[in-house]
């Protein structure tokens, strides 16, 4: 998770978290920028809601379906955190703000549109994250 005052880099098409030690002569040599941090923290967003949506169109009834349901809105939410940690890191770029409460306002909505289908359903949420994996090894 993204910490306070923390920085994102894009590293062979992932993002991960940027260390403090010479992180400016390295941001410059990688060519790394605020404008692509932000276009792959979106696109992030934006494909884990394809594959949510996706199962959603296919009215799960697999246990490994429903169960990646719940990762991805477990994961959605605890993404909250490191967003808003992004936004104290860059505090003082109004562009970035605007950016970042998109961003979760967006994020906010999807994980609306997954909760209600998981209530529409029925589906039980798992109460821990080990209950889930030990369902889903049944499952395989």
């Amino acid at each position: 998770m993204v910490t306070k005052n923390g920085k994102l880099c894009v590293r062979k098409g992932q993002l991960c978290l940027d260390h403090v030690q010479a992180q400016s002569v390295r941001r410059w040599v990688n060519g790394d920028s605020r404008d692509t941090t932000i276009m792959h923290v979106k696109s992030t967003i934006s494909n884990a809601m394809r594959v949510a949506r996706s199962i959603i169109a296919s009215k799960p009834e697999c246990n490994i379906a429903k169960w990646t349901l719940h990762r991805l809105l477990a994961e959605m939410q605890a993404c909250e955190c490191g967003l808003e940690n992004l936004k104290s890191t860059y505090i003082t770029d109004s562009m970035m703000l605007a950016n970042l409460d998109v961003i979760i306002e967006r994020r906010r909505a999807n994980m609306t549109e997954i909760r209600e289908f998981i209530e529409a359903i029925g589906l039980i949420m798992p109460e821990t994250e080990s209950m889930a994996d030990a369902a889903l090894e049944r499952q395989l």
